[in-house]
């Protein structure tokens, strides 16, 4: 399975009537895709009626000696998608496939095109499991990171979010909610500290501290080091995510549950201020941002 799996998505195509020529659109994918070398071993094309009875647009797919090519073509939209996977187990295809591909969307005259190269099979298996690589977005600027785990320790939707417990070689244990890393064993002292410590240093004589979400216990351990506090409510709207946290997450929250200053309480957050009459020295929101 080791290769390079290239995607291309183009949009504001000029050239629309190639999308809806099966003739022309088969000639000009085969031709470049033999061009470079590759090797065609069967192919299928099927042409789509539009919404006015005309032609409308095109699926196809090259079965390639090193693996396959597939088009899908949306003339309505000025739009299409392409991939191109070649397996370089015997020989190294990647820059074939990269001329191929990037010579058949030269046809189209595209305004903006999205490229992805994907290499497959490269990741190692640690301790006899598949590692998989975690990619989300940054922001709202088209920015991503990622990072690799093994191993999910857990994998639920058993209440109102999803929760996943990961293995990362880099992080350590993880925990990511609905798809987003929330904390994680080598990095979550960055976020547990910072929110936690400066107002407790900075308030007088501080001794009740209400933290609304903070599930993970993270920042629950931290105020707890301030031995000045005598009373610390954990409010967390998702019960899966402490239990989680006290099976799992034991060296982000060091077990403060066994800290009789410590009161969990399992509610909703907004909830619990509107109707609580308890008043605190300290409140922290630690929320999942939306």
């Amino acid at each position: 399975m080791h290769g390079t799996h290239l995607t291309a998505d183009l949009y504001s195509c000029e050239h629309t009537e190639l999308m809806t020529d099966v003739e022309r659109l088969r000639e000009v994918c085969r031709t470049q895709i033999e061009r470079v070398g590759l090797k065609i071993v069967g192919e299928h094309w099927h042409q789509f009626t539009g919404l006015d009875g005309a032609e409308g647009g095109v699926t196809g797919a090259l079965v390639l000696a090193e693996s396959h090519f597939t088009i899908h073509t949306w003339p309505e939209l000025c739009r299409l998608t392409m991939d191109l996977y070649v397996c370089n187990m015997t020989a190294n295809h990647s820059a074939e496939a990269e001329v191929a591909i990037s010579s058949i969307a030269s046809h189209f005259g595209a305004v903006h095109t999205q490229w992805q190269d994907v290499k497959r099979g490269d990741l190692p298996a640690l301790a006899g499991e598949l590692q998989r690589h975690f990619i989300e977005p940054v922001g709202t600027h088209g920015a991503f990171f990622g990072f690799a785990a093994r191993k999910l320790a857990e994998d639920r939707m058993e209440g109102p979010q999803r929760i996943e417990v990961l293995e990362s070689p880099s992080l350590g244990v993880a925990l990511r909610l609905d798809d987003r890393l929330m904390t994680s064993e080598r990095e979550g002292f960055y976020y547990h500290e910072a929110l936690i410590h400066p107002a407790a240093i900075i308030a007088h004589k501080p001794k009740s501290a209400l933290i609304i979400g903070g599930g993970d216990l993270g920042s629950a351990k931290e105020i707890l080091r301030h031995r000045r506090i005598e009373r610390v409510v954990v409010v967390e709207i998702d019960g899966a995510v402490v239990h989680c946290a006290q099976k799992h997450l034991q060296r982000i929250n060091g077990r403060c549950w066994d800290d009789t200053r410590l009161t969990i309480k399992i509610q909703d957050g907004a909830d619990f201020i509107r109707s609580s009459a308890d008043k605190f020295d300290l409140i922290y929101l630690d929320l999942r941002m939306v």
